[in-house]
């Protein structure tokens, strides 16, 4: 079932392009033309929404709402980005947050992708695809691999999402960007408890802080009703417990950071345990170490940590990206992916801690410490 979205969905959005200029998406591109060589494919339709939207994030800057934004790519040509069924009401304001100049709708997108390819020159032959799976409603799916029946669609995701795992330069100030706001959220939280504040009216001043300072997106979870569980935020209220526990994220331009932390440490014993567990991860996160190496150095049993969240992994685009930190995993690290790393516990002493980093040659690096 489809639901729908207030107009204004989140917070700020607006494209700065001292951030992210255009050269850093025309450099994309050209990465993404070095995969389709690979693939010998004349063009690439990337679809996102919702929360899959990274792939079309990562190409065009547009963090979109609906599920149906599009971008038809072809090597040496402009992209075209469809937005919209029917109507084009929102195109203005597309084109002003999008790298990508020709934005249009299509009354269907089946029909409107393969207009699109055929304008292009691409008549028949490989075209490569991602997002069509996770992305566009049941029917919409259908109807689209119906109309693109003379091709032979090649999956992108695989690719693309290994494209992002090594962060670019400018990809690491975003984050650090992001990270500072989930910091002012964090400290906004744990001013409010400090002064009597309800755990629920400590998330609320999380959130708060967070947009305030340029968040697009906010997450959370906290011991709120019950000081055992982290949940998330559903209604106000009016306990407060001996302690605070909670996991912020916030997101800034379609790129998220994170933080876990309990307040105060003193009230929850081994919170020290979960610092120096993450720790241990941290300075196991050297490029070509086996990620189930750096679960072990968590000490936590089993493939997961008992808060729930997991031991962490890859951030950026996406909240929860690859590798996956987990005692199973067999992927190998590289030198310039981010990781949030996590260890907590859930029940009678409650308490959760975490640290981002990027992963360098002498073991992790701070995000913080990173530029």
């Amino acid at each position: 079932m489809q639901t729908m979205r207030p107009v204004l969905r989140h917070g700020r959005s607006v494209w700065d392009q001292g951030e992210l200029p255009l050269d850093e998406f025309q450099e994309r591109a050209g990465l993404l033309d070095a995969v389709l060589r690979r693939e010998d494919a004349g063009g690439a339709v990337i679809v996102g929404g919702g929360d899959h939207y990274a792939n079309l994030t990562y190409l065009t800057n547009f963090v979109p709402g609906h599920r149906w934004a599009t971008l038809v790519h072809c090597p040496g040509q402009d992209p075209i980005m469809l937005y919209g069924l029917g109507g084009g009401r929102d195109l203005p304001y597309v084109r002003s947050v999008c790298r990508v100049a020709d934005v249009r709708y299509a009354p269907s997108l089946g029909e409107g992708i393969a207009s699109l390819l055929a304008e292009r020159g691409v008549l028949a032959g490989t075209v490569g695809v991602a997002g069509l799976e996770n992305c566009w409603p049941v029917a919409v799916h259908r109807d689209a691999v119906a109309a693109l029946g003379r091709y032979r669609l090649v999956a992108l995701d695989g690719p693309l999402a290994d494209l992002r795992r090594v962060k670019r330069p400018r990809e690491l100030r975003l984050m650090r960007h992001a990270r500072h706001i989930v910091e002012r959220a964090r400290l906004a939280a744990i001013d409010a408890f400090t002064r009597g504040a309800s755990n629920a009216a400590c998330v609320v001043a999380a959130e708060r802080a967070a947009r305030l300072a340029g968040a697009h997106d906010v997450r959370s979870l906290a011991n709120l009703a019950d000081p055992t569980e982290l949940r998330p935020f559903a209604r106000v209220d009016d306990r407060r417990h001996a302690r605070l526990v909670c996991y912020l994220a916030a997101e800034v331009a379609g790129y998220w950071a994170d933080s876990g932390f309990t307040h105060p440490s003193a009230a929850a014993p081994g919170v020290a345990d979960l610092r120096a567990a993450v720790d241990a991860m941290r300075e196991a996160a050297v490029p070509g170490a086996r990620v189930s190496d750096l679960a072990a150095r968590s000490g936590a049993r089993g493939s997961a940590d008992p808060s729930g969240l997991g031991l962490g992994g890859g951030l950026g685009l996406g909240l929860a990206e690859d590798p996956r930190v987990d005692h199973a995993s067999e992927q190998v690290l590289r030198e310039g992916e981010v990781l949030s790393l996590r260890c907590g516990r859930l029940g009678r002493g409650c308490a959760l801690e975490s640290e981002m980093i990027v992963v360098r040659p002498g073991g992790g690096v701070p995000l913080g410490e990173s530029a």
